[in-house]
Protein backbone atom coordinates (compact mmCIF):
# COMPACT_ATOMS: atom_id res chain seq x y z
CA UNK A 1 0.00 0.00 0.00
CA UNK A 2 1.78 3.38 -1.00
CA UNK A 3 0.43 6.75 0.30
CA UNK A 4 -0.86 9.58 -1.77
CA UNK A 5 1.00 11.48 0.00
CA UNK A 6 4.36 11.05 -1.30
CA UNK A 7 6.23 13.95 -2.73
CA UNK A 8 8.64 14.14 -5.95
CA UNK A 9 12.06 13.62 -5.20
CA UNK A 10 13.83 17.45 -5.04
CA UNK A 11 16.98 18.41 -5.82
CA UNK A 12 19.30 20.76 -3.18
CA UNK A 13 22.70 21.79 -3.82
CA UNK A 14 24.67 24.16 -1.65
CA UNK A 15 24.22 27.93 -2.75
CA UNK A 16 27.17 30.57 -3.22
CA UNK A 17 26.74 33.48 -1.44
CA UNK A 18 27.11 37.33 -2.61
CA UNK A 19 29.79 39.54 -3.42
CA UNK A 20 31.38 40.41 0.35
CA UNK A 21 29.70 37.95 2.12
CA UNK A 22 31.22 35.44 3.85
CA UNK A 23 29.61 31.62 4.66
CA UNK A 24 29.67 29.73 7.60
CA UNK A 25 28.32 26.22 7.40
CA UNK A 26 28.51 23.65 10.52
CA UNK A 27 27.01 20.46 11.46
CA UNK A 28 27.48 17.85 14.41
CA UNK A 29 26.60 14.26 14.79
CA UNK A 30 27.10 11.65 17.22
CA UNK A 31 28.36 7.86 16.90
CA UNK A 32 26.52 4.50 18.38
CA UNK A 33 29.14 4.87 21.22
CA UNK A 34 27.34 8.36 22.33
CA UNK A 35 30.55 10.40 21.24
CA UNK A 36 29.55 13.47 19.29
CA UNK A 37 31.47 15.88 17.10
CA UNK A 38 31.38 18.78 14.92
CA UNK A 39 32.49 20.25 11.69
CA UNK A 40 32.25 23.95 10.16
CA UNK A 41 33.62 25.14 6.91
CA UNK A 42 33.83 28.73 5.93
CA UNK A 43 34.22 30.80 2.83
CA UNK A 44 34.71 34.05 1.52
CA UNK A 45 32.68 35.73 -1.32
CA UNK A 46 34.04 33.58 -4.09
CA UNK A 47 33.27 30.04 -2.56
CA UNK A 48 36.61 29.84 -2.26
CA UNK A 49 37.23 27.67 1.62
CA UNK A 50 38.92 29.91 4.23
CA UNK A 51 39.40 27.61 7.32
CA UNK A 52 37.62 24.22 7.83
CA UNK A 53 37.78 22.82 11.29
CA UNK A 54 36.53 19.50 13.03
CA UNK A 55 36.57 18.15 16.76
CA UNK A 56 35.82 15.57 19.22
CA UNK A 57 32.64 16.97 21.80
CA UNK A 58 33.12 13.74 23.84
CA UNK A 59 30.49 12.66 25.21
CA UNK A 60 27.67 15.32 24.86
CA UNK A 61 24.78 16.10 23.31
CA UNK A 62 25.04 17.20 19.64
CA UNK A 63 23.38 20.51 20.11
CA UNK A 64 24.96 21.90 22.95
CA UNK A 65 28.14 20.82 20.54
CA UNK A 66 26.95 22.45 17.32
CA UNK A 67 25.51 25.81 19.30
CA UNK A 68 29.37 25.73 21.04
CA UNK A 69 31.02 25.40 17.55
CA UNK A 70 28.42 28.51 16.17
CA UNK A 71 29.45 30.25 19.19
CA UNK A 72 33.02 30.22 18.59
CA UNK A 73 33.08 30.64 14.96
CA UNK A 74 31.12 34.17 15.21
CA UNK A 75 33.23 34.86 17.26
CA UNK A 76 35.87 34.12 15.04
CA UNK A 77 33.96 35.87 12.25
CA UNK A 78 33.70 38.90 14.31
CA UNK A 79 37.21 39.13 15.55
CA UNK A 80 38.27 38.81 11.59
CA UNK A 81 36.22 42.11 10.56
CA UNK A 82 33.77 40.40 8.81
CA UNK A 83 31.11 42.90 8.50
CA UNK A 84 28.40 40.58 6.85
CA UNK A 85 27.90 37.03 7.30
CA UNK A 86 25.48 34.49 6.28
CA UNK A 87 25.25 30.87 8.71
CA UNK A 88 23.62 27.69 7.15
CA UNK A 89 23.18 24.39 9.37
CA UNK A 90 20.61 21.28 9.06
CA UNK A 91 20.18 21.46 12.94
CA UNK A 92 16.45 22.99 12.84
CA UNK A 93 16.29 23.08 16.40
CA UNK A 94 19.52 25.51 16.68
CA UNK A 95 18.73 27.65 14.00
CA UNK A 96 14.86 28.37 14.81
CA UNK A 97 16.34 28.41 18.72
CA UNK A 98 18.24 31.50 17.33
CA UNK A 99 15.58 33.08 14.88
CA UNK A 100 12.44 32.80 16.75
CA UNK A 101 13.53 32.76 20.52
CA UNK A 102 12.15 28.81 20.75
CA UNK A 103 12.59 27.68 24.45
CA UNK A 104 15.36 24.75 24.23
CA UNK A 105 16.83 22.56 27.45
CA UNK A 106 18.70 25.06 29.70
CA UNK A 107 22.02 23.48 28.76
CA UNK A 108 22.00 26.19 25.54
CA UNK A 109 19.88 28.76 26.65
CA UNK A 110 22.96 31.07 27.57
CA UNK A 111 24.88 29.72 24.39
CA UNK A 112 21.98 30.87 22.37
CA UNK A 113 22.02 34.33 23.85
CA UNK A 114 26.33 34.60 23.38
CA UNK A 115 25.58 34.30 20.13
CA UNK A 116 22.14 36.14 19.25
CA UNK A 117 24.28 38.94 21.51
CA UNK A 118 27.65 38.67 19.00
CA UNK A 119 25.33 38.91 15.69
CA UNK A 120 23.98 42.45 16.73
CA UNK A 121 27.59 43.84 16.43
CA UNK A 122 28.11 42.46 12.68
CA UNK A 123 26.72 44.59 9.71
CA UNK A 124 24.09 41.83 8.55
CA UNK A 125 23.63 38.36 9.27
CA UNK A 126 21.49 35.90 7.78
CA UNK A 127 20.57 32.61 9.34
CA UNK A 128 19.34 29.82 7.32
CA UNK A 129 18.62 26.36 7.81
CA UNK A 130 19.20 23.83 5.15
CA UNK A 131 19.35 20.36 4.12
CA UNK A 132 21.69 18.03 5.42
CA UNK A 133 22.62 17.55 1.47
CA UNK A 134 23.88 20.53 0.80
CA UNK A 135 25.63 20.76 3.96
CA UNK A 136 28.30 17.49 2.59
CA UNK A 137 31.53 19.60 3.27
CA UNK A 138 30.40 20.72 7.36
CA UNK A 139 28.79 17.12 7.34
CA UNK A 140 32.42 15.13 5.96
CA UNK A 141 34.83 17.93 8.22
CA UNK A 142 32.81 16.42 11.55
CA UNK A 143 32.70 12.82 10.74
CA UNK A 144 36.23 12.08 10.34
CA UNK A 145 36.96 13.77 14.07
CA UNK A 146 35.09 11.47 16.24
CA UNK A 147 38.05 9.86 17.79
CA UNK A 148 40.83 13.14 17.84
CA UNK A 149 40.33 14.89 21.25
CA UNK A 150 41.24 18.26 19.56
CA UNK A 151 40.15 20.46 17.24
CA UNK A 152 41.81 20.20 14.45
CA UNK A 153 42.04 22.96 11.51
CA UNK A 154 42.48 23.37 8.02
CA UNK A 155 43.46 26.37 5.41
CA UNK A 156 42.49 24.32 2.69
CA UNK A 157 40.96 20.93 1.73
CA UNK A 158 43.24 17.75 3.82
CA UNK A 159 42.58 15.32 1.31
CA UNK A 160 41.44 14.27 -2.47
CA UNK A 161 37.20 13.48 -0.89
CA UNK A 162 37.25 16.67 0.33
CA UNK A 163 38.08 19.27 -2.52
CA UNK A 164 35.87 17.01 -4.81
CA UNK A 165 33.28 17.90 -2.38
CA UNK A 166 33.97 21.48 -2.37
CA UNK A 167 34.25 21.67 -6.17
CA UNK A 168 30.30 20.32 -6.47
CA UNK A 169 29.56 22.76 -4.05
CA UNK A 170 31.29 25.53 -6.14
CA UNK A 171 29.60 24.17 -9.25
CA UNK A 172 26.67 24.10 -7.79
CA UNK A 173 26.19 20.42 -8.40
CA UNK A 174 22.41 19.26 -7.15
CA UNK A 175 21.84 16.17 -4.95
CA UNK A 176 19.01 14.40 -4.45
CA UNK A 177 17.10 14.25 -1.37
Amino acid sequence: FESSLKTAPKFVHWVKHELSWSKLNFDGSKTTNNRSAIGYVIRDDKAKVSLLGAKCCGYTFVLVGEALTLKERIRAEKFLGIKKLEIEGDNLCLINAIKFNWRLPWKIEFIINDIKCDLRDFYDFRITHIFKEANKVADFMENTRHNSPYLSRWFESPNIEMSHLIRRDELGWAVLR
